[in-house]
């Protein structure tokens, strides 16, 4: 019996995505890195196409953050509920990345990465307030601070808000260079795809001119037959 092959499947190959909608996603990607990351400490929207980008991806990472909460109450655990809402608000994009990957949906990845990278950023700035609680919250009192409950009150941890805001804000730059990688691999993609498509049609018109030219019927010496035969 031949043994089994242990290599790994190879993960599935994006497909091409267009030039000009790469550069515009790899645009709008970066305006809205610097709104969150630059501009705007995860509090306001600001104004214009990219201000409404943020607004609809905060409302995503809120509805996401809140849900979190409500779906752990059951456990009847407070750490883990408080911890739910940036659990939630992290999971929910990571698996949509994994199915964009699934599915081969270039562009759809590149989304999916940013709001992860948005949701990394703004779990980040939540869990650095921890100390502060200058942040506003929709529950209004800093009393209902997730974070400054878990660091402060439960877990009685000063000071570990810092590296865990670190390590949030890194994995929200991974996956902003991500889905700029996305953008420039679409692209490549696409042009090798269009490349391939034309040199199969040329073949085919190949093909195809050279069995127009086959001559059909008596192809050996001497003369052809006629209607009565030879």
């Amino acid at each position: 019996m031949a043994p089994r092959s242990t290599a790994l499947p190879r993960p599935p190959a994006l497909r091409g995505l267009h030039p000009a909608r790469a550069l515009g996603a790899a645009f709008v990607a970066v305006l809205l890195a610097h709104h969150l990351w630059v501009d705007d400490p995860g509090v306001a929207y600001g104004a214009g196409p990219i201000g409404w980008v943020a607004r609809v991806v905060h409302t995503v990472n809120l509805l996401l953050h809140e849900a979190g909460h409500v779906l752990l109450v059951p456990t009847g655990w407070e750490a883990l509920i408080l911890l739910g809402g940036t659990i939630l608000q992290l999971v929910v994009p990571a698996v949509l990345v994994g199915l964009a990957v699934a599915q081969r949906r270039t562009g759809a990845l590149v989304a999916c990465l940013m709001l992860l990278s948005a949701s990394c950023y703004s779990s980040a700035v939540y869990a650095a307030d921890a100390r502060d609680r200058d942040l506003p919250l929709i529950t209004g009192g800093s009393e209902h601070h997730d974070w400054g409950r878990l660091v402060y009150e439960i877990w009685d941890a000063p000071g570990i808000e810092d590296p865990i805001a670190v390590v949030l804000r890194a994995a929200g730059v991974a996956a902003f260079v991500a889905a700029l990688a996305v953008c420039g691999v679409g692209a490549r993609r696409w042009t090798v795809e269009r490349h391939e498509a034309q040199a199969a049609r040329a073949r085919r018109l190949a093909d195809a001119a050279a069995a127009l030219r086959k001559p059909t019927g008596h192809d050996g010496p001497g003369p052809a037959p006629g209607p009565y035969g030879r």
